[in-house]
């Protein structure tokens, strides 16, 4: 068994990280295709913006 203070180090590959999220579909479904649109631009860049803080790769793609 491992020190619960060691800290696991991958030697090779990528790493992903899956992030789910809730929404309220009934007042999803009040904003207009253009406000959903541009909330969900707005999270991605938020995400990509975190990701690039802490030195990984930037977003490229979504998946809307």
């Amino acid at each position: 068994m491992t020190d619960k203070n060691t800290a696991l180090v991958p030697e090779e590959g990528w790493h992903c990280l899956h992030l789910f999220y809730q929404i309220e579909h009934g007042q999803w479904q009040l904003l207009s295709r253009e406000e959903q649109n541009a909330a969900k631009t707005n999270l991605a860049r938020r995400s990509c913006r975190k990701s690039a803080r802490w030195n990984r790769p930037s977003c490229s793609r979504s998946a809307w």
